[in-house]
């Protein structure tokens, strides 16, 4: 089952992860119709944005122990060479009321896949529990530097905003309008605000006000 894509300026991204449809859990079990299956091996579907001739459209890479749902961005690296950057997840499932369980978050991670060898390698950021990330759309399938993610929980609500740094991460961190987070520890979060108790918001949106990356509001 697909949930979400990506794309880079030659192209598009398909990933597969373990989320399956059971039509026979629905009749019999009273379940939900989506769950997981940790036995399934994820994969990314290739598919180049101009097909050449000869090329049989898309090339699946498998990308083995990887489950994720929503994809940052994604831009090329060299010849045939894909950085896809991604939330990261482990052992999906779902209770009847149709929020997460038996999932344990793992963060934010890069995966690198070659197209022309079937190669994947997967490269971990960021621990912190972030999620719905989003960027200046400037650079959509392009190389860039922040995003901006959201606290997710207690489910299915957002408690507070961070912004990441994927380039520098060593850069000094602040707190925005609020108490000290301990997520502050992980190198890839510059700033972050949470909210007081019993206050949300919805997804993270950027609007770009000039042409820096970062020169806009959330």
């Amino acid at each position: 089952l697909f949930h979400d894509f990506t794309i880079t300026e030659n192209y598009t991204i398909l990933p597969e992860n373990q989320l399956v449809m059971k039509f026979q859990d629905v009749v019999l079990k009273n379940k939900l119709v989506i769950d997981g299956d940790t036995a399934k091996v994820p994969r990314f579907g290739v598919i180049p944005c101009i097909p050449t001739v000869g090329s049989s459209g898309i090339c699946w890479i498998d990308v083995p122990d990887w489950t994720s749902f929503h994809y940052i961005n994604t831009w090329e690296e060299g010849m045939d060479k894909i950085l896809v950057w991604t939330r990261d997840l482990r052992n999906i499932g779902f209770s009847d009321d149709f929020r997460p369980a038996g999932c344990s978050q793992r963060g934010q991670s890069a995966v690198k896949v070659h197209a022309q060898s079937g190669q994947s390698w997967k490269q971990h950021v960021c621990s912190a529990g972030l999620d719905f990330g989003q960027m200046n759309q400037k650079f959509l399938g392009r190389k860039n530097q922040y995003i901006y993610m959201c606290y997710y929980g207690p489910c299915p609500k957002i408690s507070g905003l961070a912004k990441v740094d994927l380039d520098t991460p060593q850069l000094p961190r602040a707190v925005i309008d609020g108490t000290s987070d301990p997520d502050l520890n992980e190198p890839c979060v510059m700033a972050s605000r949470r909210f007081e108790c019993g206050k949300f918001c919805g997804e993270a949106f950027f609007v770009a006000n000039g042409e820096e990356e970062d020169d806009g509001y959330v």
